[in-house]
């Protein structure tokens, strides 16, 4: 009896242990994938910046450069999106209260700062913009930033819910 008791004791903290160890890899896997799509973003805005404008029709006329394909653009997207969507399943099937609505701000902040990169640029006119290509405002610039700036903020909480939640001390994870 007392044998019997010790092995379901034993198992249910495996199942436990198990259970946070998931967990713990979904919020790290969303915080991972989280930062590609950050990049992303600013390589496609940088992409838009340079691949626009007289010299890049030149250049493809020329065919110095392949024009930029939707569709493999497409499944450069799909390819950062897919693992940040799957982690935020997992989170969503794993986490706890208060990390799943972090998760769904962090890929909601995701989903912004891709649209705001990928934004037309304002500055100048349109003959400029054909002529020089892609340039934004300031108030365009400001926005990317601060989209930036949010998704960081979000992986920072989400981080400190990880190591809250993996018997972590909380540090301060801009510390410089």
């Amino acid at each position: 009896m007392l044998a019997t008791g010790g092995l379901l004791l034993r198992d249910w903290v495996l199942r436990r242990r198990r259970r946070l160890t998931e967990r713990l890899a979904a919020y790290e896997s969303l915080l991972a994938h989280s930062m590609v799509v950050g990049q992303a973003a600013s390589a496609l805005r940088l992409t838009l910046q340079i691949r626009s404008g007289l010299g890049e029709g030149w250049d493809i006329a020329l065919r110095h450069r392949k024009p930029l394909e939707p569709f493999d653009l497409a499944d450069r997207l799909l390819r950062d999106f897919q693992p940040l969507l799957a982690a935020w399943t997992a989170v969503w099937a794993k986490g706890s209260e208060v990390a799943i609505p972090l998760a769904n701000d962090l890929v909601d902040t995701c989903v912004d700062l891709i649209r705001v990169a990928t934004e037309p640029g304002r500055e100048g006119s349109r003959v400029g913009r054909f002529l020089r290509g892609e340039r934004w405002t300031a108030d365009q610039d400001r926005a990317f930033t601060e989209a930036h700036r949010a998704l960081g903020e979000l992986r920072r909480r989400l981080a400190e819910v990880l190591r809250h939640e993996g018997g972590e001390e909380v540090v301060q994870l801009f510390a410089r």
